[in-house]
């Protein structure tokens, strides 16, 4: 039986890719998750386990995950740098208003 080291959860995972998908705040993995909030693989796995955890299968999506933390350390009233200010001319170009959190 091979050993695991701990990193070997996170072996193959693109940091790029990873950041893409929190951009647009598409589900990730727990592996997924771990590279891109720069958390051990064991503190995600730990966390998951916590009552509350936005988990959804064995995916979670950065904005869940940002408002729990937030919630859990009492940093509710924290920005959330995920919000995007509206542009003057966005309506004359059909781009919608997009907010977060």
């Amino acid at each position: 039986m091979a050993r695991i080291t701990p990193n070997a959860e996170l072996a193959g995972i693109d940091v790029a890719f990873v950041l893409v998908k929190i951009g647009r705040d598409q589900a990730l993995t727990k592996a997924e998750a771990a590279v891109g909030f720069d958390l051990p693989y064991s503190t995600i796995k730990a966390l998951a386990k916590e009552p509350g955890f936005p988990l959804i299968g064995d995916r979670v999506f950065p904005s869940d995950f940002k408002l729990w933390r937030r919630r859990k350390t009492g940093l509710q009233s924290a920005p959330d740098t995920a919000v995007r200010s509206r542009r003057p001319d966005a309506d004359k170009c059909g781009v919608p208003q997009l907010k977060h959190g």
